[in-house]
């Protein structure tokens, strides 16, 4: 995950917006599909180590959009050559893959608005993207796996292309999102706030009084609009084993927020 892949961001930012209208697509159609969920899991996508894949449709398929390649693919099927992201608009991506699929329910899928060709992504930084993401899912998903209590899995969310996982408190067992929970994630950006990736965890809701601890670098809190702990993509492209890292910043963030849901 070099880090200078995510420093111009003349280049990283048309990439990502490419990988974020394309993956709005596919979880479209799957939202469409599928039946709803508790807490809209749903909605949520799978990363994968070349990018996203959808969870099993009701007959079997899965859509894999690869960053790597800028493709979609209709898995477990005949028709499962690669769609060339470059050839289409949101629009036209949605149309094939609707005359891909066999569900009948496929053709009710709301249509998406983007009209811009697919074509601005860079395939360097839309790897590296894909490395990221996965790291992020790694290190998350790892110190998930330690945890206790009532838990949500590891998904995507289309709509800000983010990482998320819901650690619930004791009390919470209905998992209900209005009430206290916390959030581990990693984000592509944030507009007009972070234009890189970040690593983030919060509280909801803080307890009336709470003062926002010291904490440890690359650790910082962010107080702009919402309240919770950050990690640039400038420290994590410094490790080794990115995954690790996020990891052991996990347990650093749970430290200092898991009292919470007691």
């Amino acid at each position: 995950m070099p880090l200078e892949t995510f420093q111009d961001l003349t280049t990283w930012m048309p990439t990502i917006h490419t990988l974020h209208q394309a993956a709005q697509v596919i979880a479209r159609i799957q939202a469409t599909v599928l039946p709803a969920r508790r807490n809209a899991l749903h909605l949520g996508v799978e990363p994968m180590p070349v990018g996203l894949r959808t969870q099993r449709l009701p007959d079997g398929q899965r859509l894999l959009l690869d960053f790597t390649a800028l493709t979609a693919t209709v898995e477990d099927t005949a028709a499962g050559e690669a769609i060339d992201l470059t050839a289409h608009t949101q629009a036209s991506l949605l149309h094939t893959l609707q005359e891909r699929l066999a569900l009948a329910e496929v053709r009710k899928a709301e249509t998406v608005s983007g009209t811009e060709r697919l074509d601005r992504a860079d395939r360097a930084v839309a790897q590296a993207y894909a490395e990221a993401q996965y790291a992020a899912f790694t290190g998350i998903a790892r110190f998930r796996a330690r945890l206790e209590g009532h838990l949500s899995p590891v998904v995507v969310w289309a709509h800000h292309l983010d990482i998320s996982t819901l650690v619930f408190s004791p009390a919470n067992a209905a998992m209900d999102e209005a009430k206290t929970h916390l959030n581990f994630g990693f984000a592509p950006f944030t507009e007009g706030q972070y234009p890189r990736p970040y690593l983030y965890a919060y509280a909801y809701p803080y307890p009336d009084g709470f003062i926002p601890p010291a904490l440890p670098a690359p650790l910082v809190w962010n107080r702009e609009g919402w309240t919770g702990i950050v990690a640039g993509i400038d420290a994590l492209a410094q490790a080794a084993d990115p995954a690790a890292m996020i990891e052991a910043l996990c347990e650093q963030m749970g430290a200092v927020l898991m009292p919470l849901l007691e």
